[in-house]
């Protein structure tokens, strides 16, 4: 895939295209690769300092064995230890709605099946609001994909 620049994330980081699988393979080289490693190591053990702590992707990587990134409208990628990548991109740009995709991912690969649900139940399953109140959920459905 071109690595040429193609715009600028809301922190001010260089985007680069890139299709969902390739972002998917991106992140599982993080945790593969010996030279980066490190870096997912780092975004794994702080990530307060890769996203803003309300945003889903901390509440995911506070749960999981994972560096987590969310950023360019509504992408996701998730470098799980082992050399797993799962990336999700919602065309709207809302990020619950990818974090809501990962989480349905990482369930049907078995992964999360140690972790309590309850902890990630707001990630995967995160509340539709209206009015600044609870009017629903955001559902994955599992036949779509």
């Amino acid at each position: 895939e071109s690595p040429d620049p193609v715009g600028v994330d809301g922190c001010g980081v260089p985007t680069f295209r890139s299709t969902v699988a390739g972002l998917a393979a991106a992140f599982a080289r993080l945790v593969l690769d010996p030279e980066l490693a490190p870096i997912a190591a780092a975004m794994a053990r702080f990530a307060s300092l890769t996203s803003d702590g309300d945003r889903p992707e901390a509440e995911l990587a506070r749960w999981c064995p994972a560096a987590v990134k969310g950023g360019a409208a509504g992408c996701l990628g998730v470098a799980w230890y082992g050399g797993l990548g799962v990336a999700a991109k919602c065309w709207s740009g809302e990020e619950t709605a990818a974090a809501a995709a990962v989480v349905a991912v990482l369930r049907r690969l078995g992964v999360l099946a140690e972790y309590p649900a309850a902890m990630l139940a707001e990630v995967g399953e995160p509340a539709v609001l209206g009015g600044g109140r609870p009017v629903g959920r955001w559902l994955v459905l599992e036949g779509a994909w």
